[in-house]
């Protein structure tokens, strides 16, 4: 089947954060390409939506519950992707990600325990650890050449100080780097020695690109007492706006405190239409995928090559995975939030300053190119343009 990504779907009116909201985002109404919210601008797989649209003519929605199908659904899907072994009494639906790992910490550690984050890293991160009583300690990545790494020397240092968890992004968000299981490994095996709870946020699982292969946090048996993954729909099948999410829990006790922990506030199953949502995209949305794959590597060749003849001074950190790139823009000589100021208000390109990430932030913009590649076109015109002005 052919899936046409090139013709822009509009978005407007549609009560889209990355489209009607940009103004609120970017502190000017001129905004005309946003390049921001980590959602994708492309039409969901057919199964999606048939299965919504099947839904709906069901005059009753009530409050809903995750059946068998829908487990089944996602073990078929990590099986059959990731090669990956996922039962169904480790799994916890809840509404999303960012909430559930919020509460799977408070569960599991105590209020002034230490949390360690890998910076730069998606900025919820920092508001969990700090809003749930935790101390911060952020670890920052090591670049090489535009590659990250985890600073392994630093994270056994703090773990061995009494760093009790770690709050971890698998593929990176927004440094774009897909941890491979030889890296995943050594970070586990730190965790089990020490015994360090880690939560890792699983939600770019499905975009590893370039032949890059994710690993699942919970493939690890040797951590299984301590580890919470959560897993996702949402960017998989583009369908963050009905949030599900899936806690991925394989000891028992830790489970039955994290369930305690969300049923305690009320936090209850996802609603009806994401069950459904979710369900059909892990039965059907394979050969959709595949192809969202293979648009996401040709936008990501063509940003790259763009950057290096009209913007040299502009690189883009290696890109192995989510549909998210990491640009250096320290050639510009101005702050972050200054730059994306300029560029929202003067050329309507909306591109977030990374400061909110931390880490190296100071000197990048994060990009989403999960968009129609003329659209990526303009937006990258449009930042030569503001280019050639300020840096020559």
């Amino acid at each position: 089947m052919n899936y046409d990504f090139d013709t822009p779907v509009s978005r407007r009116g549609t009560c889209s954060n990355k489209w009607d909201g940009a103004a609120g985002q970017f502190h000017t109404n001129r905004v005309e390409l946003p390049f921001s919210v980590a959602d994708m601008d492309f039409a969901c797989p057919s199964c999606v939506t048939d299965a919504l649209q099947e839904r709906i003519r069901h005059p009753i929605f009530g409050y809903s519950t995750a059946g068998d199908r829908f487990y089944q659904a996602a073990q078929g899907w990590f099986a059959r992707r990731h090669g990956a072994l996922l039962e169904k009494e480790w799994m916890y639906p809840t509404t999303g990600i960012i909430t559930g790992l919020a509460f799977s910490m408070r569960a599991l550690l105590q209020p002034g325990d230490r949390v360690m984050a890998f910076s730069p890293v998606y900025h919820p991160f920092f508001a969990i650890i700090e809003s749930g009583g935790f101390l911060l300690e952020e670890c920052e990545l090591l670049c090489h050449n535009g590659r990250y790494t985890l600073d392994y020397e630093r994270i056994e240092m703090l773990l061995k100080s009494g760093v009790k968890g770690i709050l971890f992004c698998n593929p990176h968000n927004p440094v774009g780097h897909v941890w491979s299981r030889e890296e995943m490994q050594s970070l586990v095996s730190l965790c089990a020695k020490y015994g360090t709870c880690l939560f890792s946020d699983e939600a770019h699982a499905d975009f590893s690109l370039f032949g890059n292969t994710y690993t699942p946090a919970f493939s690890f048996p040797e951590l299984h007492g301590q580890c919470v993954t959560c897993i996702s729909g949402n960017k998989s099948f583009n369908i963050p706006g009905i949030s599900t999410g899936i806690l991925v829990i394989p000891d028992p006790a830790n489970k039955e405190k994290i369930a305690a922990a969300l049923n305690g506030v009320w936090i209850k199953t996802p609603t009806i239409l994401s069950i459904v949502a979710c369900e059909a995209g892990f039965c059907g949305a394979d050969e959709w995928l595949d192809a969202v794959h293979v648009y996401l590597e040709g936008n990501s060749l063509f940003l790259r090559d763009f950057l290096e003849r009209e913007t040299p001074g502009i690189t883009a950190a290696e890109h192995q995975g989510t549909y998210l790139m990491w640009l250096d823009c320290s050639c510009f000589r101005r702050e972050m939030g200054e730059l994306s100021y300029l560029l929202a208000d003067h050329y309507g390109v909306g591109l977030p300053s990374g400061e909110n990430f931390r880490g190296d932030g100071g000197h990048h913009l994060r990009i989403n190119i999960a968009c129609a590649r003329s659209v990526l076109g303009q937006g990258m015109e449009r930042l030569a343009e503001c280019y050639r002005a300020e840096v020559g």
